[in-house]
């Protein structure tokens, strides 16, 4: 726990470097860090073992605080050499009313760090560890179905506050169409498999014992693929002001799977905690999509929905009128 304290700082500072680089369009290097982290960590566990050392939790603790430092000071420096010039030495200004703007970002990394464990600590108060293991590692595999989203979402979020910043809704329905269709497109075949064959993969990638979590698989993995048609709606909303309707919907969607966890997962197990988590995602997403389409005007799915639904933005929003095609 000591050692561990030492890894916050350095989350923090890296992933805000991470940040600076996204912001100014250097995706790639911005990624780079978290591309490194396990290589690096790999090599320094190999080297300790090659020298002999005994390489106990408490001394993968340091070699990992000793990674993230090293990879917060590459992280300091690419930022350092991406900002501009005029950027480097203007006087540091404190924008009015950035802790208010700031605080919902919070809340939303805290309500989805509660929300990842909330169905494994249920299930795990109702059921034996086996049927608990089994849950998480189909868990585990049904998020292969979104590993796409991900990717696009990060040179999506510079990409959305500019557009938006500049009123140009017409490229940014364009842009959120059309990661939402690679997405699905890449899910779909994903969710195939996972659903059909996911007996056979959870023992290839686990382990026999594990064939139980085949049908908890299927389940959040078709909860998965309508994760994936929506598209990146917390993103669009989040990079247009609109963070605290995605934390009230968070929450919202929080107590939902909560309340769903309770219900089901003391009669029906691990198909009742997958039940609860794909019913709250599928809620979260359908939630996020309708204020997206009502607030800016823009169809953030792969779905062609008819034109009526976003016909028309709040004018406070900053578009107003009607989308475009």
């Amino acid at each position: 726990m000591a050692w561990g304290a030492v890894l916050v700082p350095a989350m923090v500072l890296g992933a805000g470097f991470a940040a600076i680089l996204s912001g100014l369009h250097r995706v790639v290097l911005s990624q780079s860090g978290e591309m490194l982290k396990p290589w690096l960590l790999l090599g320094a566990l190999a080297l300790a073992g090659a020298m002999g050392m005994q390489v106990d939790p408490s001394a993968a603790v340091v070699l990992y605080a000793v990674v993230l430092w090293a990879g917060a000071a590459v992280m300091a420096v690419l930022a350092w050499r991406a900002l501009p010039g005029d950027v480097r030495v203007a006087r540091p200004e404190v924008p009015a009313g950035w802790l208010r703007e700031a605080l919902p970002f919070a809340g939303i990394g805290l309500l989805a760090m509660a929300n990842g464990q909330a169905d494994v600590l249920v299930l795990g108060a109702f059921r034996d560890d086996a049927e608990v293991g089994a849950y998480r590692a189909a868990s585990q595999l049904a998020a292969l179905a979104i590993f796409l989203l991900g990717v696009v979402n990060a040179p999506l979020q510079p990409l959305v506050a500019r557009l938006h910043a500049e009123g140009d809704r017409e490229r940014l329905q364009r842009a959120v169409r059309a990661t939402a269709a690679l997405v699905l497109a890449c899910a779909v075949p994903t969710v195939a498999v996972l659903v059909i064959w996911g007996d056979g993969l959870m023992a290839l990638a686990f382990g026999e014992p594990f064939r139980a979590g085949a049908l908890p698989l299927a389940i959040l993995a078709l909860g998965q693929l309508v994760n994936a048609a929506m598209g990146s709606v917390g993103v669009i909303l989040n990079m247009t002001g609109h963070q605290r309707v995605v934390m009230r919907w968070f929450a919202a969607s929080g107590a939902l799977t909560l309340a769903l966890l309770l219900v089901l997962a003391p009669s029906l197990g691990a198909v009742g905690a997958a039940l609860a988590v794909a019913l709250g995602l599928v809620a979260w997403n359908v939630a996020l999509a309708r204020e997206v389409m009502r607030r800016l005007g823009v169809n953030p799915t792969a779905l062609p929905l008819p034109r009526r639904w976003y016909a028309r933005a709040s004018p406070r929003e900053g578009f107003g009128g009607a989308p475009p095609g």
